[in-house]
């Protein structure tokens, strides 16, 4: 079973369409667990993860505890920040936006 981070909840929903049995969602990883976050995907934590048994990241690894509530305006996101424009969203920028932190873009950026 796959999960999808559902950016108007906040919460992870069930994505039917998975190609993984693994969700990327683990709070704690035990002694007996080898878990592997595969080239071009991400596990989401909310602060933070236990890890007794072997995590290998090839992919990415991204703490969204800092996620900002969604805004229509930038012009820096600091690093210690986690910004998503969701599909359906437009995030404006003056004559430049300085990226320090995290930003995932899958609707539209542009110059205001």
């Amino acid at each position: 079973m796959a999960f999808k981070f559902n950016p108007f909840t906040g919460k992870f929903d069930i994505d039917s369409g998975g190609e993984s049995e693994s969700s990327f969602s683990y709070k704690k990883i035990d002694t007996s667990e080898d878990i592997t976050i595969p080239e071009n995907q991400q596990m989401l934590v909310n602060g933070h993860v236990t890890v007794l048994g072997h995590l290998s990241v090839n992919g990415e690894l991204v703490d969204i505890s800092n996620r900002k509530a969604e805004q229509f305006f930038y012009d820096k996101i600091l690093s210690s920040e986690v910004v998503e424009v969701s599909s359906n969203r437009l995030l404006l920028y003056k004559s430049h936006l300085t990226v320090l932190g995290h930003l995932r873009v899958n609707g539209r950026l542009e110059a205001s």
